[in-house]
């Protein structure tokens, strides 16, 4: 869907003049009984930095919701979605997949490498199982008694609505499926009890790919109806009392969708119809910062070209290096243009299923828990607030967080962790064991044969009234208990016994923050969720302390502004400090115990080194930094469509920290060159054979110094 080259389609500006000046822009409200909002002349103001310092918290999951369930085989709609994709009939390099069938794992077979922890669903809301699926999912987000993945809105894709339901008899299938999904979500959570969590979002590229025709003039209606819906229900997210909207967009010179200016004009005629202003957030492909000119926020799109330029000798250091590769231009131009805010962009990898859309090219980030800490690393050291969760369910494309059987929840409970870290919460590992529970005991409704039958509803609601918490103060080292300790929460206070024990009674139901403290240890709050008429049980672990200092230096020269970053301790520990003008850092007090230590800079490497903390001591970690190695090699012979015989002679050469070199033919590896240079002196060749003549290749060499980096050069060559 994403990162798709396809053939763009003419659509001139006349024809959003006509949509803004013949009309087009009252149309029916998207709910029946409801009409459009008089015109009026809503003007906008850039103000979202404003306020989102005044918001303490913004984690957005971007969900495709483009899934179906067939009526010809028992279920409600008229389309699989993306459960099934069909390649090119000149395509060989994808497996057959057919989600009405079952595979070998005892899972249908939907189009991806992977398959949902709860099964393969429908996103219509048209039968219970739909919607309690729906409840699953919004048991992500954040409520007063449980706090699920950190997750602050969910924005659900649509493609078109138009042409759904909402306007014609005759609705497009797979657009009919997102639009109905929207719906779905906004009822489950109002019916819940649960507001200011949804919101529309659109690809904003879905148009001129697949129904060209008045494309202008139908994203014109769509953000019209997005933001009438968004009116219509309390659960839509809204900041300062105003909607929120969500758009994928590519290219900005027009080809595939609207140009900034072609935007800018949308945006204003919605805020005109409807009678009220919004915000808008562009994640955006290639990072483009033009969208700045209509856009309030930009959140980067995922980047397979910038992880392949990204350096580091672990994979959550060359995370950190892709995470700025792909941010970095949006800070420069949020700088440039007041009010304007950038947000992340995390996803969890990419192995995409359709190989390039049939083409039959393998394009990978990888699926790693790592490369979403590097992620969340950067993003804490530029204090970013907003995050756009990049996808819940793009299973296609292999950047879904949703649960599967592959890694289980591990991604989910990933993204929790790292939230959490990114806005200063306390480790929760109770929270932690909640949201995996919750998945792992959902079952399956339409399961194949051995898998066990459940579809387990999930309580949304919160229970009113008042409960206790209770539990032991303890040393996180020792397990000793910590008499005359203080556990606190708003409403009151209690000290621990000499065996450690404390109780809070008379505590209001709902998500409570407890704080431990204890002369000679650090501060610790909890997460804790109570429940109206119940004792809930939390342990309350303190640690003592110590200390982490040191320089870094680059060349031998202090570096003023590097980034320290820690990770490890006896209560899990991540942060990231600055060097000042002297290049020194000094991490303040943190829990002993053993910790990662990572130096980076611009124009270095990175440098980590481990680092044991005791209790009253500091500790000294120096960081020596050097340039980054450029492990790409460079062939100057062949050369691209260079006429070969049966043996081609490689020349190649890499950087002098280039240990190693591989050579590959079509994937397969051909050749292990060690060192830097091919052929080595004082040899003048080296011939490598076995392929085909008259038939095009390709050729690939790749360096490698101390990672597995991927840094390569491509030529093809035939033989006439």
């Amino acid at each position: 869907m994403r990162i798709v080259p396809r053939a763009p389609a003419a659509v001139s500006l006349a024809l959003l003049s006509c949509a803004l000046a013949c009309g087009n822009g009252d149309p029916p409200s998207p709910e029946k009984g409801v009409g459009a909002s008089p015109r009026v002349v809503v003007p906008h103001s850039f103000d979202l930095d404003q306020q989102m310092a005044t918001i303490p918290h913004l984690a957005i999951m971007f969900s495709m919701s483009w899934f179906g369930f067939p009526s010809e085989f028992g279920g409600t709609d008229n389309t699989w979605g993306t459960w099934i994709f069909a390649p090119p009939p000149t395509t060989t390099c994808l497996g057959t997949n057919n989600p009405a069938a079952c595979g070998a794992d005892q899972q249908h077979e939907i189009a991806s490498k992977r398959r949902p922890l709860a099964g393969f669903y429908t996103v219509s809301g048209k039968d219970i199982e739909s919607l309690r699926r729906t409840d699953l999912f919004l048991s992500t987000l954040r409520r007063s008694c449980d706090d699920g993945a950190k997750l602050d809105a969910w924005a659900v894709q649509l493609s078109s609505i138009v042409l759904t339901s909402a306007h014609t008899a005759s609705p497009e299938p797979n657009a009919e499926l997102n639009y109905r999904a929207l719906l779905s979500f906004f009822q489950e959570a109002e019916a819940n009890g649960i507001a200011n969590v949804i919101i529309p979002a659109q690809d904003a590229t879905w148009y001129w790919h697949f129904h060209p025709s008045n494309a202008l003039a139908n994203i014109q209606q769509d953000a019209i109806d997005m933001v009438n819906l968004s009116l219509q229900h309390s659960s839509a997210f809204k900041i300062n009392g105003k909607p929120v909207l969500l758009y994928y967009v590519d290219s900005s010179s027009g080809s595939d969708g609207p140009t900034p200016a072609q935007w800018e004009a949308i945006f204003a005629n919605a805020r005109s119809t409807t009678g009220s202003d919004f915000y808008t957030i562009a994640n955006a492909q290639g990072s483009n910062t033009a969208w700045f000119q209509a856009f309030d926020a930009i959140a980067p799109w995922i980047d397979l070209s910038a992880w392949g330029a990204a350096a580091g000798s672990t994979t959550r250091q060359r995370a950190v290096d892709y995470a700025g590769r792909i941010t970095n231009s949006i800070f420069t131009a949020a700088a440039a243009n007041p009010g304007r805010v950038v947000f992340g962009g995390v996803s969890p990898g990419f192995d995409d299923y359709t190989e390039h859309w049939g083409a039959c090219e393998v394009r990978l980030i990888p699926r790693d828990t790592e490369f979403v800490g590097g992620q969340f690393d950067y993003l804490k050291s530029k204090a970013v607030k907003g995050v756009v969760l990049q996808t819940w369910d793009d299973w296609t494309e292999g950047s879904e967080w949703e649960p599967d059987t592959a890694s289980g929840t591990a991604f989910l409970v990933s993204l929790r962790n790292n939230l959490g870290n990114l806005y200063g919460e306390t480790p929760d590992p109770a929270g932690d064991t909640r949201l995996d529970n919750r998945w792992q005991s959902y079952g399956q409704a339409r399961n194949c044969p051995g898998v066990p039958m459940g579809t387990s509803p999930v309580t949304l609601t919160c229970g009113t009234g008042t409960g206790a918490i209770t539990g032991v103060v303890s040393n996180v080292q020792t397990g000793g208990a910590i008499s005359g300790a203080t556990v606190s929460w708003s409403g009151g206070s209690a000290v621990s016994d000499t065996a450690g024990n404390y109780t809070l009674a008379n505590v209001p139901a709902g998500t409570v923050a407890v704080t431990g403290t204890a002369t000679g240890y650090l501060a610790r709050s909890y997460s804790v969720a109570v429940t109206g008429g119940a004792t809930t049980t939390q342990a309350i672990q303190l640690s003592t302390s110590g200390k982490i200092v040191g320089n870094v230096t680059g060349n031998g020269t202090a570096l003023s502004g590097a980034t320290v970053s820690i990770s490890g301790g006896q209560i899990p520990t991540s942060q990231s400090v600055t060097t000042d003008a002297a290049g020194h850092y000094d991490q303040g007090w943190v829990p002993i115990g053993s910790y990662t230590v990572t130096c980076s800079a611009t124009g270095f490497a990175p440098l980590s080194q481990t680092a044991s903390v005791a209790t009253g001591a500091t500790t000294t970690v120096n960081c020596a930094l050097s340039p980054p190695c450029n492990e790409q090699p460079v062939i100057t012979e062949p050369f691209d469509g260079q006429s070969v015989g049966p043996a081609i002679n490689l020349h190649a050469s890499a950087a002098s920290c280039v240990t190693v070199m591989k050579v590959y033919i079509d994937d397969v590896i051909v050749q292990t060159i060690s060192g830097n240079v091919s052929p080595v002196p004082p040899a003048t060749a080296n011939w490598i054979n076995g392929y085909t003549e008259g038939v095009a290749h390709r050729l690939v060499v790749v360096g490698f110094a101390n990672d597995a980096g991927t840094a390569s050069t491509t030529v093809h060559f035939t033989w006439p």
